[in-house]
């Protein structure tokens, strides 16, 4: 019998509890050993991210759409993408970002999805009321 190569070179973003919650739905059927041999791909996370803070003060920016609150908790902002490092603007971006909410207290608010596979928040940041990824939005140093 031949068995068909998965081709993992897709990047598919699918949460890890849908797809446990799927295995049971596919159970017995020719999909059940894909659904399990994606759940043991040492490249999934599975981190879930146990408290969604609401309300933090920045312990330091880490790049144009990235910080670290001074619970220790990495956030990244949704709505937007920040050049990373080596990229045009990147530095622009970062100092953008770091002129908003260096040092101030963070309102966080969440959308349907609240981590992402490397353990980190996703939420929009207010500061002064202001959402600060439109705030970088409008310094013009994102990605396009």
């Amino acid at each position: 019998m031949k068995t068909k190569k998965i081709n993992t070179n897709k990047l598919v973003l699918v949460p890890a509890a849908l797809l446990v919650a799927l295995l049971s739905f596919f159970g017995g059927t020719q999909y059940e050993k894909q659904v399990k041999d994606i759940l043991e791909q040492p490249n999934i996370s599975t981190t879930t991210v146990r408290s969604l803070p609401t309300k933090e003060k920045v312990k330091r920016v880490i790049d144009g759409d990235t910080i670290e609150l001074v619970n220790g908790q990495i956030v990244r902002f949704v709505g937007i993408n920040a050049p990373n490092n080596g990229e045009p603007f990147e530095e622009e971006a970062t100092e953008a970002n770091t002129k908003l909410v260096q040092d101030k207290t963070v309102t966080l608010e969440y959308d349907a999805y609240t981590s992402d596979r490397f353990g980190r928040v996703l939420a929009y940041a207010i500061v002064g009321g202001k959402n600060v990824s439109v705030g970088i939005g409008q310094s013009h140093y994102l990605r396009r």
